[in-house]
């Protein structure tokens, strides 16, 4: 959100990006929809994606790299995609900001909804609470439909990550002391991992337990065990005369 102010954006359309960034990518930088073949922070495709790896050898630095994704939405907004981008760049309140990126990102499902909800949450500060976003690992996550749009079915509350400190601030907190973030984060932390636990048992298939099987002996099967004790009572020196005592 910052970082995208600081990149000229209003409050608004900084709000609107980063709504649509947590529905994209979860705001994972080096996310990867392997089945579209999409990446980054706005799931990169085809032609754009191979513009975002030429605009990172320019700058020599990673392609995953958030600061350089920040900075090519600019370059696209004002080059190519200026067009798909006016709306945007015109909106003067969240939703109105949200709903103007879609020609600019071309999301191909229903999501539009959800990231006006994530856009409004980020932008009054989580006060919307528990907005849940889809995430996935790296390099894995399942796929979406139109504009490398997905997630898998684990979430994370906006309130949970600005807790953990990824999200935003002011310059007050600059000088807050660094164990109590430490602190901060791992609670944070902690948070996130009870919400996946969580949901990770909500999901799983209740099984109802089965007998084993037993099986159903025929006198071929009888004699043979019959045969088999005989043995192993002969070896251990054992009488199985029935007259013995």
């Amino acid at each position: 959100m910052k970082g995208l102010i600081d990149r000229g954006y209003t409050p608004v359309q900084a709000a609107a990006l980063v709504g649509h960034i947590l529905q994209e990518s979860g705001g994972n930088p080096a996310d990867v929809n392997l089945k579209e073949d999409a990446h980054g922070l706005l799931q990169w495709r085809l032609d754009r994606w191979q513009a975002l790896q030429n605009f990172a050898r320019e700058r020599g630095v990673p392609v995953s790299d958030p600061n350089l994704q920040l900075d090519f939405i600019g370059r696209e907004m004002h080059g190519n995609e200026a067009r798909n981008a006016a709306g945007f760049l015109n909106a003067g309140d969240v939703a109105g900001a949200s709903a103007a990126l879609q020609p600019y990102i071309r999301f191909g499902d229903n999501s539009a909804a959800r990231r006006a909800a994530l856009a409004q949450d980020v932008f009054s500060g989580g006060s919307g609470g528990g907005v849940r976003v889809p995430v996935g690992p790296p390099g894995g996550r399942a796929a979406g439909s139109g504009g490398g749009v997905g997630g898998s079915a684990a979430g994370l509350s906006i309130a949970g990550l600005r807790s953990a400190g990824g999200m935003g601030g002011d310059s007050t907190e600059q000088g807050e002391d660094a164990t109590a973030k430490t602190t901060d984060l791992a609670a944070g932390i902690g948070s996130l991992r009870d919400q996946f636990a969580k949901q990770d048992a909500e999901s799983m298939p209740q099984l109802t337990p089965m007998a084993p099987m037993q099986p159903t002996m025929t006198p071929a099967m009888m004699r043979a065990r019959q045969m088999a004790q005989a043995m192993l009572a002969k070896q251990m020196g054992i009488n199985t005369d029935e007259t013995s005592t």
